[in-house]
């Protein structure tokens, strides 16, 4: 707990955090010259001033030429105030507390785009008549008990969410240009009004929560997409002939099977949305789907024969396999519950799945149940113990001739031909030998104290002489013997090398070091 009685800086903020909360803006000049500066969104043609707790709308004189105007979020109970503006075009004044909007009609009869959602509107009055070029008209969640004095230019309407009945949309037969409505969230009862039967130009309508029990009546031929989401749709589905209808959204209803006649109602339909209804076989879905043949997307989860997971999801084993079902019967969809049908994602996971029902249906029908996942056993490979050549025995498993039986995968995957190969443990053993007598040698070529040998007295050279055969031997004698009868003729002819000692660069060193001993060749450096 914080106890703030005894500070004056809390009352202090306490007071001006309440005067701030209750502090409202006045349009003055000032105010909207500072918001034609600063705001970016705010030109001579259009001001932007929502959310900021503006009661009344004044001096707009300032601003003759506007074309735009948005007072949405703030505490606006009228309109009044908006006579300069007599060639707005666009009003936004959603999110208010407005009630009367007669001043519209009679300052603004230039308004294409009207947006009244979220207010306290509970008629319209005649002043809207006037308004001849208005299109796009939003008048939802207000509290409209009828549709009237609607000028017949809109096109666009969206009324849901208001206290509308059957009997108070008669109005609507008058908008001959209505091509899109939302009359979503009202109570128009168990069928809808005749009054949009007669409009030839609607092609999008939108009547989700009415109790709407049937589609079968009062639908304009021309209709595109219908939308009639939570509503009393019982039993098979019954909707009259759309020839044009290309959306068909009916989910959260009580629907328990499509009809097998449905393609002659709705021949070019490309989406159909049935989940969350009460379906429950996936026969009475994949009957009447199979038929459609522009069908490219379905939604159809959330039925008693489609289930989802805990989380809401459709992966899984039931959810897999209504899943499935619903594709072989309709190949066309190219969309399943948010799924992509041809994806390899999807696909892989199809086939995983039907893999390990075959796999479960021939284990069920031998009477087999294997209780580990691991391989059979008839694949597994042994490990044999063979005695080499020396009689050290191996583990890796080779044949009679030693022969390894198991190669290693193969090292370039690209290259044909090019594996890796085990040695057996004879060669292995001899180019052990033959490194282990190369270290030592090195060895022997130096001193303990890092010195080079001395000339005449290398090992290396001692070990040459060991090796040698006799015939060197008898060489190495007489060429000593030509030394002592002539110094200066030895001398000559050691600058010049044979062809013996030069394709041998090692027995020349070792000679060069003996002539240095001896005293013939003067040594170098």
């Amino acid at each position: 707990h914080l106890h703030l009685s005894n500070s004056s800086w809390a009352g202090t903020n306490m007071a001006e955090a309440s005067t701030r909360k209750l502090q409202t803006m006045t349009m003055t000049d000032a105010f909207i010259r500072k918001i034609m500066e600063t705001d970016p969104n705010s030109t001579p043609y259009s001001l932007d001033v929502h959310n900021k707790q503006i009661r009344h709308l004044s001096n707009l004189e300032s601003v003759p030429k506007l074309r735009s105007l948005d007072v949405s979020f703030n505490r606006l109970q009228d309109l009044e105030g908006l006579a300069p503006l007599s060639d707005l075009r666009e009003l936004k004044a959603y999110s208010n507390a407005i009630r009367d909007v007669f001043a519209l009609g009679e300052n603004c009869p230039a308004l294409s785009t009207l947006l009244l959602q979220d207010n306290c509107v509970n008629a319209i009055p005649r002043s809207f008549r006037k308004l001849v070029h208005l299109k796009h008209f939003s008048i939802r969640n207000n509290e409209l008990e009828a549709l009237e004095n609607l000028p017949p230019s809109i096109s666009q309407l969206d009324v849901g969410g208001n206290c509308l009945t059957n009997d108070s949309v008669r109005g609507l037969n008058m908008l001959v240009e209505l091509e899109s409505v939302n009359i979503s969230g009202n109570d128009l009862g168990s069928s809808l009004p005749k009054c949009f039967a007669g409009m030839s130009k609607l092609s999008e309508l939108q009547v989700s929560d009415n109790h709407l029990d049937t589609l079968e009546y009062n639908l304009p031929s021309g209709l595109v997409s219908l939308t009639a989401h939570r509503n009393h749709l019982s039993a098979s589905l019954s909707i009259c002939s759309l020839p044009n209808l290309t959306e068909l959204h009916i989910a959260s209803n009580r629907i328990t099977s499509l009809p097998p006649s449905l393609h002659l109602s709705v021949p070019l339909l490309d989406l159909l949305d049935v989940s969350d209804n009460r379906i429950p076989r996936v026969e009475d879905i994949s009957s009447s789907i199979s038929k459609l043949k522009e069908l490219r997307e379905l939604n159809a989860s959330g039925n008693p024969c489609t289930p989802r997971d805990d989380n809401g999801n459709i992966y899984g084993k039931e959810a897999m396999e209504w899943w499935y079902a619903l594709v072989a019967a309709a190949p066309q969809v190219e969309v399943l519950d948010d799924l992509v049908c041809d994806s390899e994602e999807v696909v892989e996971a199809a086939r995983s799945f039907r893999r390990e029902l075959e796999i479960k249906e021939g284990r069920a029908g031998n009477g087999l149940q294997s209780k580990s996942k691991a391989r059979p056993k008839s694949a597994r490979r042994k490990k044999v113990v063979v005695s080499t050549a020396s009689g050290s025995p191996t583990n890796s498993p080779r044949g009679a001739t030693g022969v390894p039986l198991v190669r290693p995968p193969q090292a370039y995957h690209g290259r044909a031909g090019v594996y890796g190969k085990l040695e057996t443990m004879d060669d292995i053993e001899s180019k052990f030998a033959d490194i282990k007598g190369r270290l030592s040698r090195c060895k022997e070529l130096t001193r303990p104290d890092g010195a080079p040998p001395t000339p005449g007295k290398s090992k290396v050279g001692v070990k040459e002489e060991e090796d040698e055969s006799p015939q060197t031997a008898q060489k190495k004698e007489k060429k000593k013997k030509g030394q002592g009868e002539g110094g200066g003729r030895v001398e000559e002819s050691a600058s010049v090398p044979s062809s013996s000692a030069s394709s041998s660069p090692r027995r020349r060193r070792l000679r060069e070091e003996e002539k240095v001993g001896e005293g013939v060749v003067p040594r170098k450096g």
